[in-house]
């Protein structure tokens, strides 16, 4: 009688899959039976037919790793997936790279849902790897949704402590020996007088680290909250003025204070054939990330270039690999550019940029002046000069002076080749300049620019606007303040303007003014009392405490955690090691104070992390907490019933050890008793049969 059922099914499939062959219905029907220790040598397959897996396709997802993650070779990679009525079923393991098979991580392992696989000490290092799961019987399979990085084992880098002046001297003398690599661990561990460094080197003073070819900063740099005063870096003959000449995409430089009292170079020109150069408070052209950095400028030494280009209070430029968050120019500061050429390029945060800078300040007494003396002077904005392909997201300028000839914004001064301005405002004293002055971007060639607001006064001779001086891209949700600027929204229209409306002063203090505006995670305002202001501006919020993680529970480790003051989401890591690598593991920042990890191997403990944020992406992100440990247990394996027959069929994992299998004919009883005979055990499956009596049983695996 089995013909008929088969035949029926094999019509359902063709009908679901009509271009299939006789063969596939064939291996689908057969490669989805129950498997049956009643049948093991009796049918083919060992099992019986079953419709529903049959037409319906059973589903794999992976969902760790997942992408975007950095594993070591010779620690463990915890390799996590889902399936839909798969189980009992196997699954092969693969590592591809470059989309390539590149190792069997494993043939054949139960459909558990996860697998903790060793990464080889040999594994080649490379960052375009995935993971494939696949299941054995019919071959459906997931991967990765992107790339993730295999690297070399990295052995903690050696602690290298700078406590005084000559120590910081020492980086810069030294720099790239055995002592001060350029991939070293830093930390600064008290604040530094640097007002000496004015006499150094016949008056040239601080020499930038790592001002060579080739000897670019890639490593770590903790200021720990300190301040370095008083640092003096003059070189007139020089293309660089700054705390670190260049950093690569590597590097990381935290926690600092500066106060400057005078940097000065020419910055971006030819140098013997080659363009390059910058001055920035903290690097002079920057591929890393910089986070959690002030610096300030003695007014009346100013920190500029002269007859060259790129000059910012943090970098002079930030290049298309650099970031930027939360830093500010701070203080009564002056940052230019002088001379009869060149002079492009003045920013209170980046002189230029092409990378990513977000949740920075400029304050109220930070003047940016590019110099218009001559033909020269062009691109001043109060966080960005010249905004190239570039990020700028979340930022506030009040700063109160920004000039120069062309391309003037109380933001941004020029903003092309793809560059974004978001949710950002000015609130300062006058932008001025000759032409193409706005309150939000000079010129807005090629850009986007989307939920700025200004309040501050433009004046130029050409075109100018309250947020816009010359716009042929694109500008919208944006507003300013009519009771400081009488001008239109844009001074020259040849683009796109969208809802961009002027307020007055009362009006700018109620939500209502500002549509399409995020006021839950981005922006806050205090109605009636002041202009809106973003969340994730300022310094780094303290780490959560009181960190806990749960053992013994199946359905994952429970980690929660105390409130934060101003904070609004968090961020849970796990590692297998007290001393990382750590994962981040929900991919977003979490709102609440409490994470399940559904993804943790059975058995294996793991150490917990928790990040705060003042934002629902991470603005003023705290350090890490103290970590926690925690464990899950094993779940509770599935009892799985059918009907065969006279008989009734139990089926649970093998490998569920210390499961017995009881019964009872009354569901309230507690009088559960062993069932017997014992399970015999086929394809990683216990199996059971009793002989249906016809009264009512109840069956549970009981531990």
């Amino acid at each position: 009688m089995a013909s008929p059922h088969v035949a029926g099914v094999a019509a359902l499939l063709k009908s679901v899959n009509p271009s299939w062959t006789a063969a596939q219905l064939r291996t689908a029907i057969l490669g989805n039976v129950d498997q049956l220790a009643a049948f093991n040598g009796v049918v083919a397959t060992g099992g019986r037919l079953n419709a529903y897996r049959t037409i319906v396709p059973s589903a794999i997802t992976l969902t760790s790793p997942n992408g975007g993650g950095i594993y070591q070779r010779g620690r463990n990679l915890y390799i996590n997936w889902t399936s839909k009525d798969v189980t009992g079923q196997y699954v092969s393991l693969e590592l591809l790279k470059g989309g390539m098979l590149n190792a069997t991580i494993t043939s054949s392992t139960y459909n558990s849902g996860y697998y903790t696989w060793a990464i080889p000490s040999g594994q080649a290092v490379g960052t375009d790897y995935r993971v494939r799961v696949s299941l054995l019987s019919s071959g459906v399979s997931d991967q990765s949704d992107s790339d993730f990085e295999i690297t070399t084992t990295t052995p903690t880098p050696t602690r290298i402590e700078i406590w005084t002046l000559s120590d910081l001297a020492q980086m810069s003398t030294n720099w790239n020996d055995s002592q001060h690599p350029r991939n070293g661990y830093y930390v600064l561990m008290a604040d530094i007088d640097a007002r000496a460094t004015t006499s150094w080197n016949g008056g040239l003073g601080f020499k930038p680290i790592g001002n060579g070819d080739n000897d670019w900063f890639r490593g770590t740099f903790d200021g720990q909250g300190h301040q370095i005063t008083g640092l003096f870096c003059k070189r007139p003959a020089e293309a660089y003025a700054a705390l670190f000449a260049v950093t690569m995409e590597n590097a990381v430089i935290r926690n600092l204070n500066l106060e400057v009292k005078s940097f000065y170079a020419q910055g971006y020109l030819n140098h013997g054939g080659s363009d390059y150069g910058g001055v920035g408070g903290i690097v002079g052209e920057n591929s890393g990330l910089i986070q959690n950095c002030q610096v300030s400028v003695n007014s009346a030494n100013a920190m500029y270039v002269t007859n060259g280009s790129h000059c910012g209070g943090i970098v002079g430029e930030n290049l298309s690999r650099g970031t930027i968050l939360n830093c500010g120019a701070v203080g009564t500061s002056s940052i230019r550019a002088r001379g009869t050429s060149g002079c492009n390029g003045v920013g209170g945060i980046a002189g230029v940029n092409s990378g990513l800078i977000q949740w920075c300040w400029v304050g109220p007494d930070v003047e940016i002046d590019a110099d218009y003396s001559g033909s020269n002077g062009d691109e001043s904005g109060g966080i960005v000069g010249d905004n190239e392909g570039g990020r700028v997201i979340e930022c506030e300028s009040r700063a109160g002076i920004v000039q120069g000839q062309y391309n003037v914004g109380g933001i941004i001064g020029l903003n092309y080749i793809g560059g974004e301005v978001r949710d950002c405002y000015w609130r300062g004293g006058a932008a001025s300049g000759e032409n193409q002055v706005g309150g939000a971007v000079g010129e807005n060639d090629s850009g986007n620019v989307t939920r700025c607001y200004v309040s501050g006064s433009v004046s130029g001779s050409g075109e100018r606007g309250s947020l816009i001086g010359r716009n042929s891209s694109v500008i919208q949700d944006s507003y300013w303040n009519t009771d400081v600027s009488t001008l239109p929204d844009v001074g020259n229209d040849l683009g796109t303007v969208s809802n961009c409306v002027g307020r007055t002063a009362t009006q700018m203090m109620q939500q209502a003014s500002f549509t399409n505006w995020d006021f839950a995670g981005v922006w806050a305002i205090n109605e009636g009392v002041d202009f809106p202001i973003l969340r994730g501006v300022g310094l780094s919020l303290t780490a959560p405490t009181g960190v806990t993680a749960s053992t013994g529970l199946a359905d994952g480790v429970h980690v929660s955690w105390v409130a934060v003051p101003e904070a609004t989401h968090f961020l849970v890591f796990r590692s297998d090691a007290a001393a990382g690598p750590m994962e981040a593991l929900s991919g977003k920042w979490l709102s609440g104070f409490a994470f399940v990890d559904t993804t943790a191997t059975p058995l294996t403990p793991f150490y917990y992390w928790v990040k705060a944020g003042a934002t629902r992406d991470g603005g003023r992100a705290s350090e890490f907490s103290a970590p926690a440990t925690g464990s899950r247990a094993l779940p509770p394996p599935q009892l799985a019933a059918s009907r065969q027959g006279g008989n009734i069929i139990l089926s649970w994992p093998a490998d569920a050890a210390g499961f017995n299998l009881v019964s009872v004919t009354t569901i309230t009883s507690t009088n559960w008793a062993p069932v017997s005979p014992p399970p015999t055990v086929a394809d990683g499956q216990n199996f059971v049969t009793n002989t249906i009596s016809g009264n009512a049983k109840f069956y549970r695996l009981k531990k």
